[in-house]
């Protein structure tokens, strides 16, 4: 499973209390934390990466709430966040200013617990991994997971996507037996098509569930209304693409990144496009033999 460092919005055009600054998180060093770190000093700034153990995470917790902090990555750490962590973790972060909070490689105990506090936090950007829970997305602007398990979850993604400007779902790409059935697609497209998303990452869905018969639909997704980014990489479209509609709709960026796509599924996409504002189009390691990957309108 990937996730394209290039597909994002460029940082100085990002709305900290809105947007997920995918750039600043996961290009930022991280910083070793020491033993008997001055914390108070090292949480004297913006967006921090760190690499702390959990009973550093702890340490932490009580200087959250008197720093500088708006954006916070503890992910790489491999965190295990049980109950009690996540109750000293939470309590602190609601009296924080962060707003962007990723946690992808945490193993969270009970996200209910996640859940209560996000929604009493300043957080309005999130990075998990894993299932949901009701409620989850209900305050959040931007939602970036890992490992969703759509069949499991689809009712309270769906419910919680009328809140959501940004939507980022990373699926394991290796062949699975697992099919959505055609009402969860329904389910799922429909609540896509009613959605207020600015921005949307499908990574890996056809070969994560098997929907090699249903490609087609994922195409209809390029003409939601407002949406400007949209990323189906890793999906194996192939000549699928010929479905999507020509004008792109308000798309300004798509991304179709090992799609095994060929020279002609390119030449199409390129006469689709001109009747587009898409600006750019990334369709690098696909099956072609040109060396135009990268189509500047």
């Amino acid at each position: 499973m990937t996730t394209p460092e290039s597909f994002t919005m460029p940082i100085d055009t990002l709305d900290p209390t809105t947007d997920f600054p995918m750039n600043s998180l996961r290009n930022k060093e991280r910083t070793v934390v020491e033993d008997n770190t001055d914390w108070k000093s090292l949480l004297n700034q913006e967006s921090l990466s760190l690499e702390l153990t959990d009973k550093q995470l702890l340490e932490m917790c009580p200087y959250l709430p008197e720093s500088s902090l708006l954006e916070l990555n503890l992910s790489g750490n491999q965190l295990f966040l049980n109950e009690s962590t996540m109750h000293t973790f939470g309590m602190h972060l609601c009296q924080s200013k962060v707003t962007h909070l990723d946690i992808s490689d945490c193993d969270i105990e009970d996200h209910s617990i996640l859940t209560l506090y996000i929604q009493q936090s300043t957080v309005k950007s999130l990075k998990v991994s894993g299932d949901l829970v009701r409620g989850q997305l209900e305050t959040l602007t931007s939602f970036w997971c890992a490992d969703l398990d759509l069949i499991v979850n689809v009712d309270v993604l769906t419910s919680g996507l009328q809140h959501l400007r940004h939507l980022s779902l990373y699926f394991d790409t290796c062949q699975s037996d697992e099919r959505l059935e055609d009402k969860l697609i329904s389910q799922f497209l429909n609540a896509l098509q009613a959605s207020r998303l600015e921005s949307l990452v499908l990574s890996g869905l056809v070969p994560r569930y098997n929907l090699y018969q249903h490609r087609d639909w994922l195409c209809s997704i390029v003409c939601i209304p407002g949406l400007l980014q949209l990323d189906l990489s890793h999906n194996a479209l192939q000549s699928s693409v010929s479905r999507f509609p020509s004008g792109f709709g308000d798309l300004q960026e798509l991304c179709l990144i090992d799609n095994h796509l060929t020279d002609r599924n390119i030449r199409c996409l390129k006469e689709k496009l001109l009747d587009s504002g898409a600006n750019i189009l990334d369709m690098s390691q696909n099956q072609i033999h040109t060396l135009d990957l990268t189509i500047i309108l």
